[in-house]
């Protein structure tokens, strides 16, 4: 949707509900609405281990504020903004490229519930998939009426990013995506389509098969299967293994490509630990990585890069309120000449200060074979309020 056929849906809607209702059962869904949202403070610092590249980085104080009326005859409206102040900057510190928006609408939906039956969404709203993530413009439609069957379908026409440490300039269309404009997707597409299934036949077992594409681009059917087990109390096993496959039309440029991953955690009381494996083929990922950040590193540059064999291990500890975590992780890849191996370790440490108010700071240390910007680490903190 562009600006005016986002106005004409939000009115339509906005229509739509005072037919189906009387005036009073009207009032009483606006005036019983939910709100949410929160404030907060963020900063980050960039070092590098090239002397001849200064350090760099900012902090801003961000808020959102989201509001979406009570259910009326199952329908509902919902809108949220998203504010971000710069405080702070060194050495330009990158910031007008990574929050290139001082605020945006990232929520403006309607959307129609049946409880244990179905679920619709249409607008601008939060996307939380395998590998579709961040914010879309487009609809989401849930389906629960089959027992252990959760069926998701989602059309995307546009995305944002919207964070602490990053806001989009705007919802653009997905055919405007680097990697499908760098491969000759020139024009402006009908967007992504996802299919997605979990099915759970046994209490432990749950298999997940899904479905990406984008017309006149590319295809990506996957399958992940979760194990989950509970020998004894208070210790959980979960082995997680999945495959997808992105084969691109050939009217592109670009490659196909497949990503294997499998991941076994275990947690016992208030420790847990996890040992994974990435395997991406040698011509890549595929256009599949393209549409949110699925590493598990908290930078993981090169995680999706072609021929990329990464392998990680994590641990972490939750005390007190205080939760500690810790990521180690190396990965060889193809850096379009040679063989290249990166190596990452991430540390975090999370506190709720009192019930609502977090505080968390994070460390990313990454050092490359390469010389120059792809040795650094990056600091960053925040502070934040929910309601």
């Amino acid at each position: 949707m562009n600006r005016v056929h986002h106005s004409l849906f939000v009115a339509a809607a906005l229509c739509a509900i005072p037919a189906m209702a009387s005036a009073n059962a009207l009032e009483e869904s606006f005036k019983n609405g939910s709100v949410s949202g929160h404030v907060g403070i963020y900063g980050q610092q960039t070092n590098y281990d090239d002397a001849a590249t200064p350090d760099e980085g900012f902090s801003n104080g961000n808020a959102s504020i989201s509001y979406e009326t009570a259910p009326l005859h199952g329908l509902s409206l919902g809108m949220g903004a998203w504010a971000t102040t710069r405080l702070s900057e060194k050495n330009d510190g990158n910031y007008d490229a990574l929050i290139a928006q001082d605020a945006i609408i990232h929520e403006a939906f309607i959307r129609y519930t049946r409880e244990g039956v179905v679920g619709i969404t249409a607008g601008r709203h939060a996307a939380d998939l395998e590998w579709l993530g961040d914010y879309i413009e487009g609809a989401t439609a849930t389906v629960d009426a089959i027992e252990n069957l959760g069926l998701t379908f989602v059309w995307a026409k546009r995305q944002a990013v919207v964070g602490v440490d990053e806001v989009s300039d705007k919802f653009s269309l997905l055919s405007d995506n680097d990697a499908l404009t760098g491969a000759g997707l020139n024009k402006e597409t009908s967007g992504l389509f996802v299919f997605d299934a979990k099915y759970t036949p046994i209490t432990w077992l749950e298999i997940n098969p899904y479905y990406y594409h984008a017309p006149d681009a590319f295809r990506a059917p996957g399958l992940k299967l979760t194990a989950t087990f509970e020998p004894m109390e208070g210790l959980t096993a979960t082995t997680m293994g999945q495959y997808v496959r992105s084969s691109v039309d050939s009217n592109l440029g670009g490659q196909d490509g497949n990503v294997a991953w499998i991941e076994q955690g275990v947690a016992f009381n208030i420790f847990s630990a996890t040992a994974g494996y990435i395997s991406v083929d040698d011509k890549g990922a595929g256009f599949i990585a393209s549409f949110g950040d699925q590493t598990p590193f908290a930078e993981g540059n090169n995680t999706l890069s072609d021929d990329a064999r990464t392998f990680y291990l994590g641990a972490g500890v939750e005390i007190a309120g205080v939760s500690l975590g810790a990521l180690y992780g190396q990965t060889r890849y193809f850096d379009g000449i040679d063989k290249t191996k990166e190596k990452e370790l991430d540390l975090s440490v999370g506190y709720e200060i009192i019930p609502n108010l977090t505080f968390g700071i994070s460390y990313a240390d990454v050092k490359n074979d390469k010389s120059g910007n792809d040795n650094y680490n990056i600091v960053s903190a925040g502070i934040e309020y929910g309601f």
